[in-house]
């Protein structure tokens, strides 16, 4: 079992650093934030089934501890950063802030960097390119959580995915969940840039889902139509399937998708009209709630 140290002091971070105790590693939890360091034990106020019992049995074990990052000893072998990345004040992540928090937890001591946090496509690879002079590999794993469902997710999630440049790399992170004992088939391990992008695409293709059900929410309400039974009907359809995110309802605002839609933008040079438009869709229907 390995030392791990899990960079954070939200909902990621909790979770995170839970689930990696339950598979019986020796985790700290640092808090980054040094204008609001923890007195005492610290509580994530947000109702998620399961974490504080899981958070409590790991600490009575003697699996988990907590500490702000000015008392860190930095003695383990492993930084995994979970911040809740900031954002921008157009809604893409503050990759400069996330950068400086990896700065201050990396030591001398560190082996292996992990990123969990919300970043944009490039990031981990301008890490490792800064850490590799000191012969320390960076790894992606993104985040795959949903709130409520979060623990349930880490024992036994859709996919794990794992980005690494090389083979190395990957086998070490890949080891770090082998208690989960889940099928192979479950794991997609890639190169960093793809780990990045697949975590893109993911909230761009739900962003793309909800903005579509609201405009046809929109249009369908203007003719009578009976929304339930609209949903119903697409549902049945098996290339939607029962699990799309296709119910009529609020607009996503600035975490997760809005995060990732608007570093898409921001990617490259390339125009990206469907992405414009998600997010235009999103922004009407914001201001009407507001209205």
């Amino acid at each position: 079992m390995s030392r791990i140290a899990v960079i954070g002091n939200w909902h990621l971070a909790f979770v995170t650093a839970a689930g990696l105790a339950e598979l019986g590693h020796d985790v700290v939890l640092v808090n980054h934030d040094d204008a609001k360091p923890w007195t005492v034990y610290p509580v994530l106020a947000l109702d998620e089934p399961g974490l504080t019992e899981s958070i409590n049995e790991s600490v009575l074990k003697g699996k988990m501890r907590f500490v702000n990052l000015k008392d860190w000893d930095r003695a383990e072998g492993i930084v995994w950063l979970a911040i809740d990345t900031p954002l921008n004040e157009d809604g893409s992540p503050n990759s400069r802030s996330v950068a400086a928090d990896l700065g201050r937890a990396v030591s001398n001591t560190t082996k292996l960097i992990v990123i969990s946090s919300q970043v944009p496509i490039g990031f981990c690879q301008r890490m490792e390119e800064v850490s590799s002079a000191a012969g320390v590999p960076v790894a992606c794993v993104p985040e795959n959580y949903r709130f409520g469902k979060a623990m349930e997710i880490f024992r036994d999630p859709d996919r794990l995915v794992i980005g690494a440049n090389d083979l190395a790399t990957q086998t070490e992170v890949a080891d770090l969940f082998l208690q989960l004992k889940i099928h192979h088939s479950k794991y997609v391990v890639c190169d960093l840039p793809t780990a990045e992008m697949i975590k893109h695409a993911t909230n761009a293709f739900l962003g793309t889902c909800i903005s579509f059900a609201n405009e046809m929410a929109r249009v369908a309400t203007a003719h009578g139509v009976n929304l339930s039974i609209l949903e119903a009907g697409l549902r049945a359809d098996t290339r939607i399937g029962k699990g799309a995110p296709i119910r009529p309802g609020g607009p996503f605002t600035g975490g997760t998708l809005r995060r990732d839609l608007r570093a898409l933008q921001r990617a490259s040079n390339f125009q990206t009209p469907i992405v414009d438009a998600v997010l235009e869709v999103n922004d009407r229907v914001l201001a009407e709630e507001k209205s």
